[in-house]
């Protein structure tokens, strides 16, 4: 598992996030936003090649999450939109360009096929092989 503890702002309120990724599910990342006063994690999660895809282009997504990648004034701004509303998360460029990194060092692209090994480490997580 990958997972990087961070900060973004919304509106004026600086919120804890934390970004992670599993080999379990290779195509999905999971943003975890720590809401002041709040005692439940909001979680939203998206295919990682939205990160690449933004990060390549300055633009990704449709519907529920987007994001916009401002290179001048060095963030990423992330689109949530759902029933409850919508907001803006805006993280410095640094902390979404390595954890896309990261991620996609783990498990290189979509043609990744697990080995029985990998199976076997997801059946028996707590087992060493």
């Amino acid at each position: 598992m990958i997972s990087n503890e961070t900060t973004c702002d919304v509106g004026s309120i600086t919120v804890a996030v934390s970004l992670s990724y599993t080999e379990i599910d290779p195509t999905c990342v999971v943003f975890s936003f720590r809401i002041p006063g709040s005692d439940e994690d909001i979680n939203w999660a998206f295919h990682r090649d939205l990160l690449k895809e933004a990060l390549d282009s300055g633009t990704s997504g449709a519907g529920d999450v987007k994001f916009f990648v401002d290179r001048h004034d060095g963030y990423v701004r992330m689109e949530l939109s759902s029933p409850d509303g919508e907001a803006s998360a805006y993280f410095a460029i640094e902390i979404i360009q390595d954890f896309a990194d990261s991620i996609f060092e783990a498990v290189k692209d979509d043609s990744y096929t697990p080995t029985d090994e990998d199976i076997y480490k997801w059946l028996s997580p707590d087992d060493t092989m």
